[in-house]
């Protein structure tokens, strides 16, 4: 395949934030992104948070959208986990979803589920029970109110485990959408070729359309199909729609030396609240954290503009589809 010189994100009127809320989860994966689950970040002070939040938002008015997504550690063990989307959703035209491992009770979900937008369920081989996680997905999908899926990590060293996990959802489960994804050491996968094949068809099932269609109506999916995905040109002036999914499976996910919106279309918080790219590129000439005082008095100051990437791999699904450019 001829190497990618372009990629141009469809949705560019939408700003994307993950945040981290810290580093503290009741699960030890083995393949888990280093310091992920240690422990030793502080939970957000919720007010200075919320505060610093608003501040960072306002200086997007050109985004038409804001899609916060919320992850760990494990974001179901933070305290004000609530009290801090209840206030975001109540001020601006935000998409809030979260990533979640799915181990907190059924009274828990029923409590919190509907003031999501988009909750993921990632299945760990190592640390699932699945059948309450069936519990649980059922309670979240028939909400009728929220992006739901229940996305299975692929470890290669226990892929026939991996495959058993996602063949129980699928034939266990009340039709919310069963996804795989790569599992990924230091930015790249390791998979032969049949499990390559396997893992290149992320979505083993989607759900019906009429729930897709209320989702549509509540305003929480866009109306136009494969809004997530990117235009790829290549070298020999083709062009095809990827997604990250795609691109980190082929291994399309090298950029250094790019010109990236990052910064642009999409910040990365890390747990210790320094925002930034999720290959720790610096934003911002690293100024920036939302948990400081001082964030009220520096953002002013902040230029908004495309950066250089530094990196030799780029591991995140979200920023490998990012509109960028080969300078």
């Amino acid at each position: 395949m001829e190497k990618i010189i372009k990629i141009v994100r469809k949705n560019t009127s939408n700003l994307d934030i993950e945040f981290v809320l810290g580093n503290t989860c009741n699960y030890k994966c083995s393949y888990c992104f280093p310091g992920s689950n240690e422990g030793t970040q502080r939970w957000p002070d919720v007010d200075l948070t919320l505060k610093n939040f608003s501040i960072l938002l306002d200086s997007y008015k050109n985004k038409n959208r804001i899609h916060l997504k919320l992850v760990g550690g494990e974001p179901t063990l933070w305290p004000n986990l609530l009290t801090f989307v209840k206030e975001l959703k109540s001020k601006y035209n935000i998409i809030i979803s979260m990533s979640t491992n799915g181990s907190r009770t059924i009274r828990y979900w029923e409590e919190i589920s509907t003031y999501f937008d988009d909750i993921q369920i990632s299945v760990h081989h190592e640390q699932a029970d699945l059948d309450h996680l069936i519990a649980v997905s059922d309670v979240i999908y028939k909400t009728n109110q929220t992006i739901f899926s229940a996305n299975v990590l692929m470890d290669p060293r226990s892929w026939d485990k991996c495959v058993a996990i996602t063949e129980y959802l699928l034939s266990h489960s009340d039709g919310w959408m069963v996804a795989v994804v790569p599992v990924q050491f230091d930015g790249l996968t390791r998979y032969n070729s049949e499990q390559q094949q396997y893992v290149a068809v992320k979505n083993k099932r989607m759900p019906p359309m009429p729930w897709v269609q209320k989702l549509i109506d509540l305003g929480k999916l866009p109306p136009e199909k494969n809004y997530n995905k990117s235009i790829a040109t290549f070298a020999d002036g083709t062009t095809k729609e990827v997604d990250g999914h795609y691109l980190i499976n082929n291994q399309l996910n090298r950029f250094k030396g790019w010109e990236c919106n990052l910064g642009v279309d999409r910040i990365f918080i890390n747990g210790e609240g320094q925002l930034e790219g999720a290959c720790q590129t610096e934003l911002f000439n690293n100024q920036l954290n939302i948990r400081e005082i001082e964030f009220e008095s520096k953002m002013p100051n902040i230029s908004i503009a495309p950066i250089i990437c530094n990196k030799e791999i780029c591991g995140c699904s979200a920023e490998t589809r990012l509109t960028k450019q080969r300078l």
